[in-house]
């Protein structure tokens, strides 16, 4: 299949989950991520903001905000997306195709020159995903964007592809969120997609 059709098919898929079960692997992979290593140590989350049948960062990013974290959460302009920081869900506002998005305040790529040394924890949402991580996103291509510049002049410090990369003064993590019905054998993949470090599902910690 192409990704159009792997697109289709898993987002069916997806939306038919009971609310039931929903709210039950929500709180799996809420409790996944925060029992990460990636979670405890990180200083900035750069969290996605859930819409229809992601898997729910609510809860998730009020507890970042409660242990201290600094979150940020992403707005699209144009073909570009940035992520700005919040201090709660009350700084967020319908925006890109009635996501909600963040009022502009201070953007992550001018914090994160004041404080060198940070460490980051990215969480990505998706449509599908393989066992080796490949993704298949929305088709706007924004987070591929956005990490092929965070990664311009990054140095991978694990040879294995896992976990953390070095870039530009900060040590940053991507996990992607998905619930296991979105995670296929194999999926349709370019080389030049971006893959996650972790996959996080109801089923699988990273």
């Amino acid at each position: 299949m192409n990704k159009k059709d792997v697109r289709k098919n898993v987002l069916a898929v997806r939306d038919a989950i009971p609310a039931e079960d929903r709210a039950r692997y929500d709180a799996s992979i809420r409790e996944s991520v925060m029992g990460t290593e990636e979670y405890r140590e990180a200083d900035v989350i750069l969290a996605y903001v859930s819409y229809k049948s992601e898997v729910d960062t609510t809860s998730l990013i009020r507890q970042a905000l409660a242990d201290g974290k600094n979150v940020f959460a992403p707005k699209v302009s144009g073909s570009e997306m940035e992520f700005w920081r919040i201090s709660s869900l009350e700084d967020l506002r319908e925006g890109y195709r009635g996501i909600r998005e963040p009022i502009q305040s201070v953007a992550f790529s001018d914090w994160i020159f004041r404080h060198i040394g940070s460490k980051v924890m990215m969480w990505m949402p998706g449509v599908a995903f393989d066992k080796e991580r490949h993704r298949i996103g929305y088709g706007g291509g924004f987070y591929d964007r956005y990490l092929t510049r965070l990664l311009q002049q990054s140095e991978q410090t694990d040879s294995t592809d896992q976990a953390q990369t070095q870039s530009g003064g900060f040590i940053l993590t991507t996990a992607a969120l998905a619930y296991s019905c979105q995670v296929l054998d194999r999926i349709p993949y370019e080389e030049h997609d971006v893959k996650p470090d972790l996959l996080v599902t109801e089923q699988e910690g990273g």
